[in-house]
């Protein structure tokens, strides 16, 4: 399965809401691939407060003064689940937090979950059915899929169980149906969203969409002489509803799937053994992900839709750690042209013109890998039956290893659609079935070649550690190779050889490590790829790994300040919002105070270079392209610098609107008792253009926040006698006090900002112009969440010459 992943959310900049906040009707954001809850947050907490906290009347003391800033309308739990499963995984910690300010969910997260007792806070998604409309009509090969995943001999192996359940998250099943009925769980389900909101005990579909058709492939009712056949056969249905009638996409008309993870929970606590799930969408989700360990942990498998975009992008939930994720195939197996394909697949179903039951009553073509997924759902059910000791993720390895291998018919797809194509008979009748997986995957650069720093880059030696575990029938003479799938890997040792491992048995090789070359050469933000290759007698198998490598940002930290320098002019994060990559600013090792920096320059409004938050305020800016990246130096004369940051880039980023500035960074850190903690960045810029550049106003912008993950009650004013900026927090709780200063000239400029006032809803560059050139313009601002940012000039720079600027 897949384990160990790096996942990027990538920002799209078009906002769009798609329903008033004054209805009942709660507002719904699509930010590119992205769709989620307008003034909604979930977050998980790392330490459960009491019950008494979760009033909204007492959110303040629980999470932080920020979010009295958001309007706080409730605090809930997500999950009303109360087990040691619950517990052990932690959803009894993640709680659903709706606020009235007109704040978008993912700003608000990215400040959230920097607080001292929250896990992880991040936006609540909504997600799309899987769902391509096909209405061919009814012919002799009416239900090939049938045949092509060679079901019949399947059954001649087993037609399942009653007791085995297949829960259909979906937008709810047409349960009366002649050829669905008798093979309903005999509390037939839940209805999650009603017609608005509001659940009920009946999760009937409020009209033709999905579920029904999904519910038929999975486990209509077969050998009744009546309407369809389908693979699950004696397996029975739970219908769970986990759309509403109120909220649809407004590019198909279906409902969206609004409460799919709850509705997963609510499966797999009612003994669910398999959870189907036709759908699904972008955006990494903690909660979801721990939903899935956490029905995992219940005995239930989830099988997920690999989505029909064509594309080869991770896709959620099948892209998650522990589901079983299935793309689509056409006749004679050939990739459907609308299925997603890639890494994280681990095999395909037919998925076109696939005939099942519809509602009312009546039957119905359809293509998806919407119909893939129940088809391989029905499977794992009679997999569950034929193998009733089998945990969850054996009942994957089971299917997966015994799939068809359809690469030789997919050129261009190899290995991008799983293992290969279901075949049930194999599935079914195999006892024999061996599949090693690697499940947790290390990286390290403190080997003979590798400077130890942890950060995976140009020309080091890395090794690759790995624990095995054998999921299935006892093997021998297991031997791993290692492959590189990037040309800027080399592999030096690629061969282990495991010995024998017995059923679900561990091992690791740490003993001889694989050791990976990265070439000099390797581009920036590049990613390590490779490809394990597994051998034992009669089973041959693969797995892949990745880790991202040549990173843009590197962490300074000697003294007593620790800041993290970027190649493209952010101070903090490389990332925001997502603020993952880097440490931001800290002091004596305490906590994170920063949630944004940046570098900006400019001559006027529209002649502007910067990488600080953008117009939409959901992404940043892009002004700066590398030239050389960040490289830090230790230093061994305690007079000059201990550390030396170096860096350059230039602003092509900008295009047509760009200056022809190319800026060199030097970053200094003092170990002496004066300098030991403060940090010195020092900008040299040129101007590469053969004409002078005049009214040049270079600056910084740093969004502090001293509570961390709260701007809340900060301060920020001016000094005039130090000729610096400085920040504190209202009452002095903590007592640490931030600064920027000019020190390379006496052509001092500051701006202070209130967050919530001006740039909680974008940073323009009429904006961020005003904060550079006005002198020292705006001298305070708060208490309140803020921000600051510290200028120079204006300045001439002659063509070709270079000023320098220090802060």
């Amino acid at each position: 399965m897949k384990s160990l992943r790096y996942f990027l959310l990538t920002l799209g900049i078009l906002v769009c809401f798609s329903t008033n906040y004054a209805s009942n009707i709660p507002q719904i954001i699509h930010n590119g691939r992205l769709i989620y809850f307008a003034h909604t947050v979930i977050i998980k907490y790392k330490n459960l407060p009491g019950q008494n906290l979760l009033k909204a009347s007492n959110i303040e003391g629980t999470v932080s003064k920020l979010l009295k800033d958001y309007n706080i309308e409730s605090v809930t739990k997500t999950f009303s689940v109360e087990n040691n499963d619950a517990q052990r995984i932690g959803l009894d910690k993640i709680m659903t937090i709706n606020y009235s300010k007109d704040l978008d969910p993912l700003y608000a997260a990215a400040k959230m979950k920097e607080l001292p007792n929250i896990e992880w806070a991040e936006p609540k998604y909504i997600r799309r059915i899987d769902f391509v409309p096909n209405d061919t009509s009814y012919n002799s090969t009416t239900q090939w899929n049938l045949f092509q995943i060679n079901a019949q001999a399947g059954w001649d192996v087993s037609q399942g169980d009653t007791s085995v359940i297949i829960g259909i998250v979906d937008t709810g099943v047409d349960w009366p149906h002649p050829d669905l009925r008798a093979n309903m769980w005999y509390g037939i389900g839940y209805d999650l969203g009603g017609l608005n909101g509001t659940p009920d005990n009946n999760p009937i579909e409020d009209n033709p969409y999905h579920g029904t058709f999904v519910a038929g492939v999975a486990s209509a009712v077969t050998n009744n002489i009546t309407g369809i056949a389908s693979i699950g056969f004696n397996t029975h249905l739970m219908a769970v509803k986990a759309a509403r009638e109120d909220m649809k996409d407004p590019t198909t008309g279906l409902p969206y799937i609004v409460y799919g993870f709850e509705g997963i929970v609510y499966a797999a606590d009612h003994g669910a053994k398999v959870i189907n799930c036709s759908w699904g969408g972008g955006g990494y989700s903690n909660m979801e992900q721990e939903v899935i360990y956490y029905a995992l942990s219940k005995g239930a498998l989830v099988v997920a839709a690999a989505g029909n975009d064509g594309l080869n992008e991770d896709f959620y939930p099948a892209s998650y750690d522990g589901v079983l994720s299935v793309a689509a195939t056409s006749f004679n197996d050939i990739k459907a042209s609308f299925s997603n394909f890639g890494y994280y697949v681990d095999v395909s179903a037919p998925g076109q013109n696939i005939y099942s039951t519809w509602q009312p009553n009546t039957y119905t073509n359809g293509s998806g890998t919407s119909f893939s997924t129940p088809l391989v759902s029905g499977l794992a059910g009679l997999v569950f039956a034929r193998f009733p000791n089998y945990s969850p993720l054996q009942v994957a390895e089971q299917i997966r290893v015994n799939s068809d291998n359809i690469d030789a018919k997919n050129p261009g797809y190899q290995s991008l659609l799983g293992y290969g194509r279901i075949d049930a008979y194999k599935a079914l009748s195999n006892t024999n079935s061996i599949s090693i997986r690697a499940y947790d995957i290390q990286f390290s650069d403190s080997t003979q070649g590798g400077n130890g720093d942890g950060n995976l880059q140009p020309g080091e030696n890395v090794e690759v550690r790995l624990k095995f575990k054998n999921y299935l029938n006892p093997a021998s003479n297991i031997s791993i190779s290692l492959q590189s799938l990037n040309n800027y890997i080399t592999v030096q040792n690629g061969s282990f050889n495991l010995g024998s491992m017995g059923t679900l048995d561990s091992a690791n090789n740490y003993s001889n490590p694989f050791i990976i070359k990265i070439a000099d050469n390797v581009p920036y933000d590049d990613t390590i790829a490779l490809k394990l290759n597994y051998s034992s007698s009669n089973y041959t198998d693969y797995q892949y790994a990745s880790a991202p490598v040549n990173s843009t940002f590197k962490t300074q930290s000697s003294n007593d300040i620790s800041l993290t320098i970027t190649s493209q002019g952010n101070i903090g994060f490389n990332d925001y919002p997502n603020n993952t990559q880097g440490e931001g600013f800290r002091f004596m090792n305490g906590s994170n105070l920063l949630f944004e920096g940046a570098l900006m320059f400019g001559t006027s409004a529209v002649k502007l270079s910067d990488e600080a938050r953008d117009a939409g305020g959901l992404a940043k800016d892009t002004s700066f392209q590398i030239v050389d990246p960040i490289q830090m130096t230790n230093k061994a004369d305690i007079n000059l610098a201990s550390i030396e940051g170096h860096t350059i880039f230039n602003d092509n980023g900008s295009g047509a609107d760009k200056l022809g500035i190319t800026t060199d960074l030097h970053s200094y850190s003092f170990n002496d008792a004066n300098n030991k903690n403060s940090v010195i960045l020092n900008y040299d810029f040129t101007n590469t253009t053969n004409a002078d550049i005049s009214n040049f106003y270079p600056g910084l912008f740093f969004d502090w926040d001293l509570v961390e993950g709260s701007g809340d009650s900060d301060i920020v004013n001016y000094d005039n006698v130090g000729n610096l900026g400085y920040v504190y927090h209202l009452g002095g709780n903590p007592d640490t006090y931030v600064g920027t200063a000019l020190i390379s000239s006496d052509q001092y400029g500051f701006w202070a900002i209130d967050n919530p006032v001006e740039i909680y809803d974008g940073f323009s560059h009429a904006e961020k112009w005003q904060a550079l050139s006005s002198g020292i313009g705006n001298a305070s601002a708060g208490p309140t969440d803020i921000s600051e940012v510290t200028s120079a000039g204006p300045f001439t720079i002659p063509a070709g010459k270079s000023i320098n600027v220090a802060f």
